[in-house]
């Protein structure tokens, strides 16, 4: 393990504003400590190619714009190798006065993921405050959010205080994320209208207690598409306000929030061990979500033993993989209606 702090009062922790190219970095179980120095930014680096992975690292207490700044410039050569994937992996981010920005160069980056990452504290409020988003991805062909949660964050001095913030993005898996107590959600950036409506969904999230904006979109997209943001839950059982019917957070622009989720979604084996547990703990019209992952050769699944005390109505049995289903054996009877999908 390293853990890293600066020597001067300001400036940044680590800065990589080097001339040379920087190909398949990786980073793992290391803090970066930004000391509450006024100013001071965590990570400023360009000229990074390939591959960029950060694991189980921890970045606290740094009060500039950049925790994690990947940069926009141009490689040092025409034949430099662009970004193929970036990983954030079960990071800890907290008590931070900036944002994390994924800028793919002018060939987007194949594949950003980002998983089981925690964010809380994002933003002191201050008037030098200049966060604005958990984190930023700018051009990429594909990326997925999944499993994250973002607490607590409040606007930049832009007015900008998102979980997540999107540009240029063609295919999407955002799920099974918990946003609880920030200023904004979700934000689809489409300067000059200039990017269609990505393909994939943002489904089976949570967002609750958001002071602005659950989700919303910037100019309509290249021939009219919608964002697939179906399935979430919005804060309350009739739905989203804004565009919406129901008195839940604000969502506006161009997305397809219908339907929506009558509660949040109870997450197995993250909130519950097994989906009997989940079950027992449901109510009408809830939706249980599997972790695809959590089944396998080795554990290829469970015995449900839904009896009298289990009856649920409306209840969706769900796999967090959308390319995997929910297969079920023996006889299952719900009450009322039921999905296992």
């Amino acid at each position: 393990d390293l853990y890293i702090t600066g020597e001067s009062t300001s400036g940044t922790t680590i800065n990589m504003a080097n001339n040379g190219e920087v190909s398949n970095l990786t980073m793992s179980n290391c803090v970066i400590d930004g000391e509450n120095a006024p100013g001071r930014n965590a990570w400023r680096g360009k000229h990074l190619s390939q591959t960029m992975t950060m694991t189980g690292c921890e970045i606290k207490d740094s009060l500039g714009w950049s925790v994690f700044d990947m940069g926009a410039n141009a490689l040092p050569s025409a034949t430099s190798p662009p970004l193929t994937h970036v990983t954030f992996s079960n990071n800890h981010f907290h008590h931070l006065n900036g944002s994390i920005s994924v800028r793919g160069h002018t060939t987007p980056t194949a594949l950003v993921t980002i998983t089981g990452n925690t964010w809380d504290h994002i933003g002191d409020g201050s008037s030098v405050a200049q966060n604005w988003a958990c984190i930023e991805v700018n051009k990429a062909v594909s990326v997925v959010i999944t499993g994250n949660s973002c607490s607590d964050v409040l606007p930049g001095n832009w007015g900008e205080g998102q979980a997540f913030q999107l540009w240029h993005i063609d295919d999407v898996d955002v799920s099974n994320n918990t946003i609880l107590n920030c200023w904004q959600g979700i934000w689809f950036a489409n300067p000059a209208g200039s990017h269609a409506a990505p393909t994939g969904s943002i489904s089976n999230n949570t967002f609750d207690g958001i002071t602005d904006k659950a989700f919303f979109t910037q100019n309509p997209f290249v021939g009219g598409g919608l964002v697939n943001a179906e399935n979430n839950w919005w804060g309350h059982c009739n739905g989203p306000s804004g565009d919406g019917p129901g008195v839940g957070a604000v969502v506006t622009g161009d997305v397809d929030f219908t339907p929506w989720l009558a509660g949040p979604a109870k997450l197995v084996p993250s909130n519950y061990g097994s989906i009997s547990e989940a079950v027992v703990a449901s109510c009408a019209g809830d939706t249980i979500m599997v972790d695809a992952a959590a089944y396998n050769a080795a554990n290829p699944g469970e015995t449900l033993l839904f009896g009298a005390d289990m009856a649920v109505s409306d209840l969706t049995i769900r796999s967090s993989d959308p390319n995997t289903k929910v297969q079920v054996t023996g006889g299952v009877q719900f009450s009322n209606t039921g999905t296992i999908d």
